[in-house]
């Protein structure tokens, strides 16, 4: 849900620069704002895929050393 809102707002940014690069004389300045506003969007975006990754890897890790101390710790 938060990737959709901040996907929304850097849609509406972006399409408001560029409607304001139509009039100007120079647009290049905003051409390199709006990049870099999707690049620090798909950074986010991969940032917390990489974070509930990590997450979800110490939950697996978790969940095995409970089971290995439901057997009793002993693997003979």
């Amino acid at each position: 849900m938060k990737t959709f809102i901040y996907f929304c707002i850097t849609s509406m940014f972006s399409a408001g620069a560029l409607l304001a690069t139509l009039s100007m004389s120079n647009p290049w300045p905003v051409w390199a704002v709006v990049v870099a506003a999707w690049v620090l969007f798909i950074w986010g975006v991969g940032k917390r895929d990489r974070e509930e990754q990590r997450r979800r890897e110490r939950e697996d890790l978790f969940d095995e050393w409970l089971r290995s101390q439901s057997r009793g710790g002993r693997h003979y």
